[in-house]
């Protein structure tokens, strides 16, 4: 009988210690993956857009390590520079917008096919059509022959040498 109470002691001395290891690798397991988890969804919500994020610093990262913690702090800091640089070029865009649409001479940029992007309003004045009606066409329909026929050639050949060259007269 001393044997047998022996052996279920033995065993569930066994089960005991399992069931600690259990506790203590969960326990372990969440204070590295909760500050983990924390800065992977600061990282989400900062790349898409949101860079105004508070992170708790205090509830969840008492347990957190100093590299969680720095990790975070560079992630917060790194999402005030890119609001900042997102404004500067909002501005930077409003500023040229002003510019380009204030100006009295036609302006016109396209892509490396000749698709045009944007127009300004002297641009609609001097051709008669609408931007709405030139954005997304090829800009070889404001010009006259032989340029037009000529001029996704241009701009072949300037996209494999490299060197621009006027069409028409400069």
């Amino acid at each position: 009988a001393n044997i047998t109470e022996f052996s279920h002691l033995l065993w569930a001395l066994f089960l005991f210690a399992i069931l600690v290891s259990f506790a203590i690798a969960f326990y372990i397991t969440r204070q590295i993956v909760s500050p983990i988890n924390q800065a992977v969804q600061f990282a989400e919500q900062v790349a898409n857009g949101d860079f105004k994020v508070e992170t708790s610093s205090s509830s969840s990262s008492s347990s957190a390590s100093l590299e969680t913690e720095q990790l975070l702090d560079a992630l917060r800091k790194m999402a005030e520079r890119l609001d900042k640089m997102i404004q500067l070029i909002r501005d930077s865009e409003s500023k040229t917008n002003a510019i380009i649409g204030t100006a009295n001479d036609a302006i016109i940029t396209i892509n490396n096919r000749g698709i045009i992007n944007t127009v300004n309003p002297a641009t609609e004045k001097a051709f008669g059509y609408s931007a709405d009606e030139m954005i997304g066409q090829n800009v070889r329909m404001l010009m006259p022959e032989p340029d037009k026929g000529r001029h996704d050639g241009y701009i072949a050949r300037q996209l494999e040498t490299g060197i621009n060259q006027i069409i028409g007269t400069g």
